[in-house]
């Protein structure tokens, strides 16, 4: 078996682990949904919070369940791994009830203490080799209660971290995407599994929490992903990868151990209650600057992929130099918000003239209707001609692929046939036939041999999408931080996939699909009928695919 079929299988588990998560967060979200009044899970306005309605706390249910539901089934129980589930679902519990109740601080602690001692003195999971100690580390008698704290002090930090819409969520993707990744190179299995897990359980909530969000995740998602990242920073540094740096974890946890720090800082000097909430972190304060809600949310995902990426090429490196890497970080981010707001500066606002770059699109966006329109109309064609090719061109069709055509063939177009509108099965096989084709044009050696075409067609689609999104007067199809996340997923895949892991063609994969699954966003963003050309080809093309592997 070659070298690049082992690690396309073994990448599998791990993708199995974000699909099962991600179809089980956003199954069982809308299902606690209906019932959040009569529970009680409502987050009101007040005047420390940003929203003005008040907004069901429900997402943190899809994402723990979501992730934990995958652990189980596909990690052999341990130790580590009961202690863990143990932990979660304590959490998942004491979250919920002050999802519901708004229990005290003291409640609060309680729960987080029972389940960090519960990884610490039942899983055996503690920090024996911190940062300076050398080989012969700390005895258990030091480093058990540092573990302790520490994994309190996260859960907090994740907890504090939720403020604006999508940002607690993101944050933790991108760290626990990195984790995935040095977890996979080490042959841990468990913590690339439980990571893979919990992106997925993020990604179905973020489904719903992207500005402006429908459900907020609560105390129930916030503490689960905190106690997560704890544990799994923990497990890859002393476990999976002991010649990791033991300084990487600030590099991993990134953005949210800063924040907490800060704001400690600030209640501390001002005489304030440490536990009682304000309005001094650092999403806040970028806020106060005049930035729009998502702009915000995208600078802290900035930084915090700054950090995270950095975990990956510092990963070997000195802890004095991964430490002074996190404290200029740290120091760069708090002087700037600090003069920024001595100084009285803020973004532009009505009263002040736009930069140079905003006067540039608002030019464009006002002066360029005739290239978004034909930049739409070239989509509307190329994308579905080439769903339509790929589905004859590509070299072979496997059965079980033909088996799944003739199924979603059939639900198309009895959905076609039947709705009114452009009904959910119709959309979703659209979907669906873009992702088979994505795959199957990618692996097929038809199609590798014009591969640079290929990628050459990707490019100029990405192109023309970017032009329709970035200067379309109508704007009915925008950007999100939710975006930010995805391309930010594709560019690592495709990056670290081909580099690191030897498996190119997935990068490749995602890449082109990705790119293929905006092209329909935009087409049906501007779509005013229900019968139109991708449609159709979707609809062709499974029959096609389906014939082929079945025939």
């Amino acid at each position: 078996m070659s070298e690049a079929l082992n690690n396309t299988l073994h990448i599998s588990i791990p993708m199995v682990a974000v699909v099962f998560a991600m179809a089980l967060s956003m199954l069982i979200i809308p299902v606690v949904w209906r019932f959040a009044a009569k529970l009680g899970l409502i987050d009101k306005p007040d005047p420390r919070k940003v929203h003005t309605k008040p907004i069901p706390r429900v997402g943190g249910w899809g994402i723990a369940i979501g992730a934990i539901i995958p652990i189980l089934t596909l990690i052999d129980f341990s130790p580590f791994i009961t202690s863990y589930i143990i932990g979660a679902m304590i959490l998942f519990c004491f979250g919920a009830l002050d999802d519901t109740h708004d229990v005290g601080h003291f409640t609060k602690f309680a729960g987080q203490f029972l389940a960090a001692g519960v990884v610490v003195f039942y899983g055996d999971q503690w920090v024996q080799f911190p940062p300076f100690v050398g080989l012969e580390g700390w005895t258990a008698t030091l480093g058990k209660p540092f573990t302790f704290i520490a994994i309190v002090g996260m859960v907090n930090a994740s907890n504090h971290a939720d403020g604006l819409d999508g940002l607690a969520g993101g944050v933790s993707l991108l760290s626990f995407l990195i984790m995935a990744y040095l977890a996979y190179v080490a042959d841990g299995m468990v913590t690339a599994v439980i990571a893979a897990a919990s992106v997925g359980g993020i990604l179905g909530f973020l489904r719903y929490n992207t500005h402006p969000a429908d459900i907020f995740m609560g105390d129930t998602g916030s503490t689960f992903l905190g106690f997560t990242l704890a544990v799994l920073v923990i497990h890859l540094t002393q476990v999976d990868h002991a010649s990791l740096s033991p300084a990487l974890p600030l590099l991993l946890l990134g953005l949210p151990t800063i924040d907490i720090l800060a704001v400690l800082f600030l209640r501390i000097k001002g005489g304030m209650n440490w536990f009682k909430a304000s309005r001094n972190h650092i999403h806040h304060r970028i806020l106060d600057l005049g930035f729009e809600h998502y702009e915000a949310v995208i600078i802290i995902y900035s930084i915090q992929a700054l950090l995270v990426i950095s975990a990956i090429f510092l990963r070997y490196q000195s802890d004095l130099l991964i430490i002074g890497v996190y404290v200029v970080t740290a120091a760069t981010i708090l002087s700037l918000l600090t003069y920024a707001e001595r100084t009285g500066w803020k973004t532009s606002t009505a009263e002040q003239p736009a930069t140079p770059i905003g006067l540039t699109i608002r030019y464009f966006r006002t002066h360029t209707i005739n290239i978004t329109e034909l930049a739409l109309k070239v989509i509307g064609i190329l994308l579905p001609l080439y769903i339509v090719i790929g589905a004859l061109a590509v070299e072979s069709v496997s059965s079980d692929f033909g088996v799944i055509a003739v199924i979603l063939f059939a639900v198309m177009v009895l959905d076609f046939m039947l709705s009114k509108s452009r009904g959910l099965f119709l959309s979703s096989g659209v979907y669906i036939a873009v992702i088979f084709i994505g795959y199957l044009t990618t692996f097929s050696n038809d199609f590798s041999s014009l591969l640079k075409l290929d990628l050459a067609f990707s490019a100029f689609l990405a192109l023309l999408i970017a032009l329709i999104v970035r200067y379309s007067v109508e704007k009915k199809f925008q950007t999100s931080p939710m975006d930010y996340l995805i391309v930010f997923g594709v560019l690592a895949m495709a990056v670290f996939g081909g580099r690191y892991l030897q498996v190119k063609d997935i990068g490749i994969m995602v890449v082109k699909t990705m790119i293929m699954i905006y092209g329909c966003e935009v087409l049906y963003s501007h779509a005013v009928k229900r019968v139109t050309l991708l449609n159709l080809s979707a609809i062709a093309a499974m029959a096609i695919m389906g014939y082929r592997g079945l025939v």
